[in-house]
C-alpha cells in the first residue's frame, strides 16, 4: 500500500510523521512526503507517485491550506483516498464536509492509520477505525477517538523520508523529541482541551525511555550533518529524574550543543547543572506578560514574577543562553502592561526574548474568555497568514499602533537603553510604523545566535521556507 504524505513547507520535519512512517516501514507499506514549496509541481509529482491514499497534516493556525491541498490533490488523484490529520481536524471534525476530504483523523495518528490500511487492503470494514471520521457511499461515518500511542513499543522513526530535501538533510540544526504530551493548563493553548478529548484512553504525558532517545540521536549523528540538536517538546523537563540520566548519557554518547523549551517552575539549581554539564547551550522558557495578573488570571500560566527572575538567573549564571517566550495583544491588556512584560525582561536580559502576537485559537480558554468578555467576535476564524509573524492585534484594543510598533522592536527595546528610550517614548507614531517594521528583521540574528547555526545555513533555511509569513507549525505529537 503506498501512502503520500503532503506538507505545505520546509520549516521542519514533522516528527509525528517521521515516528508513523517509522511504523509503516516496519509493516512494508511503501510511504513517500512531498513539501509543496520545495516542489517544481505538487500535482504532477503526486500523481508520479500514484498512492492508495494522500495525507494531508492541517494546522489549527492555517486549516485553509490543508483544506485546498485536499481538493487539488483529489482532483488530480480521484481513485486516492484523501485524509486530513492534525490540530484542525482534530478540534474541529466538520472539516470532513469539504470537497476532497474523504476522511478526517482526530488525534495521534499511530494506531489509526496503519489500522485503515490494513482494512483497505483486506476489504474490511473501512468505517469503523477508531479515531476516524470517514466518508463512504453518502455517509459519514464518526468513531470516538483512538488510544494514545505507547511511545515504548514504536520503532525508530524514519526522518530519512525529508532527506531526499537538501535543505533538511544538510542543516546542521535537527529537531528531536523525547516525549509527549504536557502537564500545563496554559489558557491559549489547545493542550488541555486535547488531554480532555483524551481521557481514559492512555497516559496523556509520556517520555521515550533515555536509551531510546540516545538511540535516535546516535543514528542521526552517524549519517547526516548534525551540530546541534533542539528539542521540540512542549516541555523538556518535566520529569527531573529522567532529565538527571539523560543528561548523564548525551554528555557521553553524543556530546553536540542542545536546546529546549521548559517553564521556569521545571528547573532547579541541581537540574540545571546537570543540563550545563552535559552540553546544554540554551534553554527557552515562557513568561508570557509581565503582569502577573495577566500570566496567571487569564493566561493561566502560574509562575511568579521572583520565580521567573531567579530561575533565569540561574540559567544564565550556569552559562547556558536563555529565550524568552512573550506575548502582547492578549485579551484587556494595556499599554502599561506590556511596559511590565518589556521591564521584566530588562531585568534577566534574556540573549534571545521573543515576541507574538497573541493570537485567538478556537477551542480554548481564551478564546471563550476573549468573547464572553467582549474583545472578540465569536464570529472569529483562526487562519491566519502568519500565525509566528502576526504584527497586528486581534483583540479588541485602544492600542493598536503601539502594540504593533512595540512588536517589530520588542527584541531591541529589551537590550538596548537607548532603543528602549526612543521607541517607548514614539510607539504611538504611526508615520514610524515603516521604520519599525524594518528593524524586525533584525530579529533573526539573535535566532541565529541562540542556535548557534552558521549564516550561510541561515539564510539557506530563511530563503526556503520563505520567512514567517510562510510558516506553520508542523506539532510534535498530532501530525
Amino acid at each position: 500500500m503506498k501512502v503520500l504524505f503532503v506538507q505545505d513547507n520546509a520549516i521542519n520535519e514533522s516528527l509525528a510523521l517521521t515516528e508513523l512512517a517509522g511504523l509503516l516501514r516496519k509493516q512494508g507499506h511503501d510511504y513517500d512526503v512531498l513539501i509543496e514549496r520545495e516542489e517544481r509541481g505538487l500535482l504532477q509529482s503526486a500523481v508520479s507517485y500514484s498512492p492508495s491514499i494522500a495525507i494531508v497534516p492541517t494546522s489549527i493556525t492555517k486549516p485553509q491550506w490543508g483544506i485546498a491541498a485536499a481538493k487539488k490533490i483529489k482532483s488530480v488523484l480521484p481513485n486516492a483516498v484523501c485524509i486530513l490529520t492534525g490540530t484542525h481536524p482534530t478540534f474541529f471534525p466538520d472539516v470532513i464536509h469539504n470537497e476532497g476530504v474523504d476522511a478526517i483523523l482526530r488525534g495521534e495518528v499511530d494506531h489509526a492509520i496503519p489500522e485503515f490500511l490494513r482494512r483497505l487492503g483486506s476489504d474490511d470494514d473501512i468505517t469503523a477505525v477508531p479515531g476516524m471520521w470517514v466518508k463512504y457511499r453518502g455517509d459519514i461515518y464518526k468513531n470516538p477517538m483512538g488510544p494514545l500511542t505507547d511511545l515504548h513499543a514504536m520503532p525508530l522513526p524514519d526522518r530519512e523520508v525529508y532527506y531526499k530535501y537538501k535543505v533538511l538533510r544538510d542543516l546542521p540544526l535537527k529537531r528531536f523529541i523525547s516525549g509527549r504530551g504536557c502537564p500545563n493548563v496554559c489558557s491559549y493553548c489547545f493542550n488541555p482541551s486535547l488531554k480532555k478529548m483524551a481521557e481514559g484512553r492512555g497516559s496523556f504525558v509520556r517520555k521515550k525511555s533515555v536509551d531510546r532517545m540516545i538511540e535516535e540521536i546516535e543514528y542521526i549523528k552517524g549519517r547526516y550533518p548534525l551540530k546541534h540538536v533542539h528539542f521540540s517538546d512542549d516541555l523538556f523537563t518535566f520529569d527531573q529524574d529522567w532529565t538527571i540520566e539523560f543528561c548523564d548519557r548525551y554528555a557521553q554518547s553524543i556530546a553536540v550543543p542542545f536546546t529546549f523549551n521548559s517553564m521556569v517552575n521545571k528547573l532547579d539549581e541541581g537540574t540545571i547543572q546537570s543540563l550545563a554539564r552535559a552540553g546544554c547551550s540554551g534553554i527557552a522558557v515562557g513568561i508570557e506578560s509581565g503582569n502577573n495578573d495577566v500570566r496567571v488570571n487569564v493566561l493561566n500560566k502560574r509562575i511568579s514574577d521572583q520565580e521567573i527572575i531567579d530561575k533565569c538567573m540561574l540559567i544564565k549564571k550556569h552559562g547556558i543562553r536563555l529565550e524568552t517566550f512573550n506575548m502582547i495583544g492578549n485579551p484587556g491588556e494595556t499599554l502599561e502592561n506590556v511596559f511590565e512584560t518589556i521591564e521584566l525582561n530588562r531585568k534577566i536580559r534574556p540573549d534571545n526574548p521573543i515576541i507574538t502576537m497573541s493570537v485567538p485559537i478556537e477551542g480554548t480558554r481564551l478564546y471563550e474568555f476573549a468573547v464572553e468578555q467582549g474583545y472578540l467576535d465569536n464570529s472569529y476564524k483562526t487562519d491566519v497568514d502568519s500565525f509566528f509573524d502576526r504584527e497586528k492585534p486581534i483583540y479588541r484594543t485602544p492600542y493598536p499602533v503601539q502594540f504593533e510598533n512595540l512588536f517589530y522592536t520588542f527584541p531591541f527595546i529589551v537590550k538596548y537603553d537607548s532603543v528602549h528610550k526612543v521607541v517607548t517614548r514614539l510607539s504611538g507614531s504611526p508615520r514610524l510604523t515603516p521604520l519599525f517594521r524594518l528593524m524586525a528583521f533584525g530579529k533573526l540574528y539573535y535566532v541565529k545566535k541562540f542556535f548557534d547555526v552558521g549564516l550561510l545555513p541561515s539564510i539557506v533555511f530563511y530563503l526556503h521556507t520563505g520567512g514567517p509569513a510562510n510558516w506553520t507549525n508542523n506539532y510534535s505529537s498530532i501530525m
